[in-house]
């Protein structure tokens, strides 16, 4: 573990995978719903009024620290705990601006190995040139990362559709033998977490994949995959809800819906054999 020491209020869970016939340890650091605002002189007046007012009432949250010093402690901790890969799940932004994208690019980029799914928070940062380099995306929406004993996988599933040929890339995946880890923004549905949920939020299931009004083309066909009892799915990481929680799909299959980053949550998965 790390001597780096977090401020009290922060919180990291940590979990394992255990991956039969795995050598060594891969840890993989979870980072969700950040929702950082810095000022920046590239964004318009409205916008960092805007922006001004959000690190106003985020000093006054869980951590008594900016968004965006909670997010920079976290991947501070994260590097020193020796994660190889950074995993952001979506809402890393609280609006989108050329300025945020701007000021997000090298703090990202400094954590080596990442992925990077957009969330609700990101709807638009697209026309912003740097955006995009934000990802490396193999299909639209869809992010690949292969290791010698499984597969991470990004998947974009805030709206819109999964084209064919990242559909086509998850179908093998999930179909074929190398454990996947999946990472999205939305978490899918699953009874005990949605009654934790109805605690908060009277209009629970648009916040989750599984919706019917979430208007994604594919998702029943996503989501029976996802259910189906041979598939090589070995996690699924998500965050949106603002919670932390865990528990399992029917077929045995664990979600890690991590809490936000803004009031200094966070997750380690230790992946490693039996």
């Amino acid at each position: 573990m790390s001597d780096m020491v977090l401020p009290p209020s922060f919180e990291v869970k940590r979990n394992k995978i255990i991956i039969p016939g795995m050598t060594g340890c891969f840890k993989i650091m979870h980072i969700t719903d950040a929702h950082v605002s810095p000022d920046s002189p590239l964004d318009p007046e409205e916008l960092r009024e805007k922006a001004a007012e959000k690190r106003k009432s985020a000093i006054l949250g869980k951590t008594g620290l900016s968004h965006e010093e909670n997010l920079n402690i976290l991947i501070e901790y994260g590097k020193s705990e020796g994660c190889e890969l950074f995993v952001f799940s979506g809402d890393v932004m609280a609006f989108p601006s050329e300025g945020i994208v701007e000021y997000l690019l090298p703090i990202i980029k400094a954590t080596g190995e990442y992925i990077f799914v957009p969330g609700n928070h990101e709807g638009g940062a697209d026309k912003f040139p740097g955006y995009s380099s934000l990802m490396k995306q193999v299909a639209p929406g869809f992010e690949v990362r292969e290791y010698p004993f499984f597969k991470v996988i990004g998947l974009d599933n805030n709206g819109g559709r999964l084209d064919e040929a990242a559909w086509e890339i998850l179908k093998t995946s999930l179909l074929g033998d190398k454990p996947i880890i999946l990472v999205q923004h939305r978490p899918i549905t699953v009874e005990p977490l949605l009654t934790e949920f109805r605690e908060i939020h009277k209009n629970v299931g648009f916040y989750f994949f599984g919706h019917k009004d979430n208007g994604y083309e594919r998702r029943e066909e996503i989501l029976e995959l996802l259910r189906d009892k041979d598939t090589s799915l070995a996690a699924v990481l998500a965050g949106h809800l603002h919670i932390g929680h865990e528990d399992n799909y029917p077929n045995g299959v664990p979600q890690y819906v991590t809490a936000p980053a803004f009031e200094g949550g966070s997750r380690i998965i230790e992946i490693k054999g039996e």
